[in-house]
């Protein structure tokens, strides 16, 4: 009887220590989820300002090709008076 008592004991014993180790796996599993999350968001973040600034940069361009066509088009216009 003592015997099978011990050998019931060394069965719980090992479960725990199952569950001890699953329960360690499962943290350092999330906690690796979160620190690639942070860092998902973290790149996330810099393209999102990459791209605003980029889109910044492209408006401003637009602007500034809109305005060279404006000039150039009040010196034709300037120039065509003076030919005349």
């Amino acid at each position: 009887m003592k015997c099978a008592l011990k050998g019931i004991a060394f069965w719980i014993g090992q479960k725990d220590v199952e569950t001890q180790l699953t329960v360690k796996k499962a943290q350092h599993l999330r906690q690796r989820y979160n620190e690639m999350q942070a860092k998902f968001v973290e790149k996330m973040e810099l393209a999102q300002v990459a791209y605003q600034k980029a889109m910044r940069q492209a408006q401003s361009l637009q602007q500034e090709v809109e305005n060279l066509n404006k000039d150039r088009t009040e010196l034709q216009e300037k120039y065509s008076e003076k030919s005349r």
